[in-house]
């Protein structure tokens, strides 16, 4: 294999559903972070061999998602793309596939990512297309709810969705609803943080808005709360009360849902020092292994497939979808490593995209270990 590098990872602000970008759709979000890459790196357009971005909730309005992003950022019609969707693991699969792609000499130049708007994931029927009979009501899906009980097909249901897998981890690890408001107010407090202190504004791509007052350009993430407390948080009725008396996943303690994009280049690291890229990080070492559909499972039994531990990564990604989920994915983690606390590890931005990390805070080896649900 090739040796292959990360490069210069940027990413759109994060936005919530409904929000500040609820205008714009999925690929008009991921051809701009490609349009900024392309004009910051000054990489040749026809360098790009291809482009793989992660998706899930797509539509037929960019299929194949990496092939329009791409030509709609001005790539020219010989670079190719594709779409990926594993979930939550979606933007980080994109990378390791472009790894794969460029350490077996297959392409030079990848452009790997994501992009989601969440904003306008398809409301769908599937009874409409040959009319409706008479004692037939017109059915529609909401594909954001939908997807989210139908990923165990029909031989392993989920109907209480990702909101039950978090409370079947809850009992599984004994952790209560103030343990998962806590954590979730200090991602808070840590990213707005982030935000002020300006770290952030290296990754972040400026994103042009269009409305009926006129233009408004978007610098900063949307939705941290700078106002949320533990106080706050603990008013907020759990969403599954009525089918669990012990259940803790309110809308406080839960993922957002958001519209992002992110992308970077993967390439070997003789046409990183020819374009002059700046290399972030390599691929030491990567698996998934499969868990129940109904619950959540730390990395161990991926890095044993990998051929590794927990103890051996310098930087690990957490991609659970919620508190409930991600404080005892950390905890097992900090457990098996030394080198790991949960200041430390780290989560993937915006639902579907890849957020590889910040150049000064993480080198060398990007350890992948991520267990599919």
């Amino acid at each position: 294999m090739r040796d292959t590098v990360i490069c210069e990872p940027l990413r759109t602000p994060v936005g919530r559903a409904g929000g500040m970008f609820k205008s714009l759709s999925a690929h008009e979000l991921g051809a701009t972070v490609i349009e900024a890459l392309l004009a910051r790196t000054r990489l040749p357009p026809e360098a790009v061999d291809d482009v793989l971005f992660a998706q899930c909730y797509s539509s037929m309005e960019a299929p194949a998602l990496g092939r329009v992003v791409g030509l709609d950022a001005g790539l020219p019609i010989t670079s190719a793309g594709l779409q990926i969707d594993r979930r939550c693991g979606s933007g980080l699969q994109a990378v390791v596939y472009a790894m794969l792609q460029v350490g077996s000499g297959a392409s030079d130049v990848v452009l790997a990512g994501g992009a989601e708007s969440m904003s306008n994931a398809p409301i769908y029927s599937h009874t409409a297309r040959w009319g409706i009979g008479n004692e037939q009501a017109l059915q529609f899906q909401d594909s954001l709810v939908r997807g989210r009980v139908t990923a165990g097909g029909k031989r392993f249901p989920v109907p209480g969705g990702m909101i039950e897998t978090a409370e079947n981890l809850r009992r599984d690890y004994k952790t209560g609803r103030l343990e998962r408001d806590e954590f979730a107010v200090r991602s808070h407090q840590r990213a707005v943080a982030a935000q002020r202190s300006g770290v952030l504004s290296e990754e972040i791509v400026p994103v042009v808005v269009k409305s009926k007052k006129g233009e408004e350009t978007i610098r900063v993430d949307e939705h941290p709360r700078a106002d949320t407390s533990v106080e706050i948080l603990g008013k907020l009725k759990p969403m599954r009360l009525g089918a669990d008396p012990e259940a803790t996943v309110t809308a406080g303690n839960s993922s957002g849902q958001n519209d992002a994009a992110s992308v970077c280049i993967v390439t070997t690291r003789e046409n990183a020092d020819r374009f002059g890229l700046k290399p972030l990080a390599r691929l030491k070492s990567w698996a998934v292994a499969g868990v129940a559909p109904n619950t959540f499972r730390s990395a161990t039994r991926s890095a044993r497939r990998a051929g590794g531990s927990l103890r051996r990564c310098c930087a690990k990604w957490i991609a659970a979808a919620r508190a409930t989920a991600s404080k005892p994915c950390v905890s097992a983690a900090a457990k098996a490593s030394p080198r790991c606390s949960s200041g430390r590890l780290r989560r993937p931005g915006a639902r579907g995209t890849t957020t590889v990390g910040r150049r000064r805070r993480m080198k060398g080896a990007l350890a992948s270990l991520r267990e599919r649900r």
